[in-house]
C-alpha cells in the first residue's frame, strides 16, 4: 500500500510542478498536461508512429550486435595476446602491492622496537 501511495504522490508532484511551470512560463514554453496527453494517445494511435518505433528497435537491435560481435573479438585478441605475453593478472598484481604494503608495515614496526 505505501508503493502506490508514493507512486500517487510522485505522479501528483510532477503534475503539480508542470501546472507551475505552465502558469509561470505560458503557451509558448510549455504545452499544459492534458493538451500533451490527448496528443500523446492520437500519436501512439497512427500507424506510422509504430512504423517508426519499429525502424528505430531495428536499428538499435543491429547497432547493438555489431557492437557486440566488435567487442567480445577485440576482448579475445587481447586476452589471447596478453596470455602470450605472459603479463601481469590484475589480481595478481593486487595482491602482490598489497603483501609489499603489509610487508612495508611489518619491518617499520620491527624497526621501532629495535631502537
Amino acid at each position: 500500500m505505501t508503493r502506490l501511495f508514493d507512486a500517487i504522490a510522485m505522479v501528483a508532484t510532477i503534475l503539480t510542478i508542470w501546472l507551475g511551470l505552465y502558469a509561470y512560463a505560458g503557451e509558448a514554453a510549455i504545452a499544459p498536461p492534458l493538451r500533451t496527453f490527448a496528443f500523446a494517445v492520437e500519436l501512439f494511435s497512427r500507424a506510422s508512429f509504430w512504423n517508426h518505433v519499429g525502424a528505430t528497435m531495428t536499428a538499435f537491435a543491429m547497432a547493438f550486435t555489431v557492437s557486440a560481435m566488435v567487442g567480445i573479438a577485440l576482448g579475445l585478441l587481447l586476452g589471447l595476446r596478453r596470455g602470450r605475453r605472459g603479463g601481469p593478472n590484475p589480481q595478481l598484481a593486487l595482491h602482490h602491492s598489497q603483501s609489499h604494503v603489509v610487508s612495508n608495515h611489518a619491518l617499520n614496526l620491527r624497526t621501532r622496537h629495535v631502537s
